[in-house]
Order: C-alpha cells, then sequence, then structure tokens
C-alpha cells in the first residue's frame, strides 16, 4: 500500500496519531510518524537527514494542517521538500480547535475532516488506494499470495510483481511534476 509521510507539528502529536492510526486500520503502510517509537527518529540520530530521506522514500506527503503547522518553518520545509519531488500532497486539517489558517498552496484542495469526519477519510482513503494501485502498475494485489511463485509458471494473478520499472517510471514522473510545478 501508499507509503505515507505525515507531516505535522510537534505540538500536534494526539492528531498525528489519530491519523496514523487510521492509516494502520485502512491496510496502509505503516506512515512515517518522527516520534513512533518503532519506526520514529531513533536518539542520536540526524533527524534532519532522516525526515528529508523518508520524504523521499515515501509515495505522498500528508499535512496535517494547523496554526501550529503554519508556524514550523521545518514543517514548511517538509511540504517544499516533498513539491520538489513531485510528491502527492494531501492537505488534511483534522484537529477540532482553532483555525488552520490559510491554505499553505492554493491549488491544493483542502480536506477538512471537523465537520464531515468519516466521508473525508474515505475520500481520502480512496485517493491514497489509488495512488498505491498507480504505483503497483495498476495492478491489484492480494496480500495473502506469496510474492513469487517458486518453479511454478507465472500466472495473470502474479502480475502484480512483475510489472517492470513502475518504481523508476514513477519516480521520474514525480520529478517531472515537480518540474512543472516550479515553472507554472
Amino acid at each position: 500500500m501508499t507509503c505515507v509521510f505525515l507531516s505535522h507539528s510537534s505540538c500536534d502529536n494526539a492528531s498525528a496519531g489519530r491519523i496514523k492510526a487510521w492509516l494502520e486500520q485502512q491496510g496502509f503502510e505503516a506512515p512515517f510518524l518522527d516520534f513512533d517509537k518503532h519506526s520514529g527518529i531513533p536518539p542520536g540520530a540526524n533527524w534532519e537527514k532522516t525526515l528529508y530521506r523518508e520524504i523521499e522514500r515515501s509515495q505522498a506527503l500528508l499535512i496535517l494542517q494547523s496554526t501550529n503547522w503554519n508556524a514550523s518553518r521545518w514543517c514548511f520545509a517538509e511540504f517544499t521538500q516533498a513539491r520538489a519531488l513531485g510528491k502527492p500532497i494531501f492537505q488534511v486539517i483534522e484537529s477540532a480547535e482553532g483555525d488552520a489558517g490559510p491554505p499553505i498552496a492554493p491549488e491544493l484542495q483542502v480536506l477538512d475532516l471537523r465537520q464531515e469526519r468519516e466521508s473525508g477519510l474515505e475520500q481520502l482513503k480512496k485517493q491514497l488506494e489509488a495512488f498505491a494501485l498507480s504505483a503497483q502498475g495498476g495492478f491489484p494485489w492480494d496480500v495473502t499470495r506469496a510474492p513469487y511463485p517458486g518453479l511454478l509458471a507465472l500466472e495473470e494473478e502474479d502480475a502484480p510483481i512483475y510489472f517492470g520499472k513502475y518504481d523508476d517510471i514513477r519516480h521520474l514522473i514525480e520529478r517531472l511534476r515537480a518540474c512543472r510545478t516550479l515553472v507554472t
């Protein structure tokens, strides 16, 4: 499934934890969350380098916009890094506390979960699933199947794991999107 980077202010860790838990419940790859004790940034690690590596590795950036996010220069740096790499960016307002402030980028559609949480999360799930399917070459994959059939002949159902250089193509498309974004 889609690998998501959660961009959030450390003041909004509770909100980020809720979104991370929801993503995992939906079956998405464990999203990167810097403070997560299992997959986050370990003590003594170069946190800045880790953040940039995780943004590069991710397939999408999910911004948990809040007044705290808007005030953080590091959050904005995560946004600009993802944008430069051509990553799909989802701007989400999750916290019921206060105003989230102005849109980060006027061309991004904001998903406001404060009014219609369930339908908003369903929309987000559909978009992330579409990106996951695209990253797999358009082939759905049954996670109960072994990724390598051994010496058996490959079947049509095996196409999602033997589909060529789609990751390379995806990276190229991300770079082209970034160039297009910078030009417009």
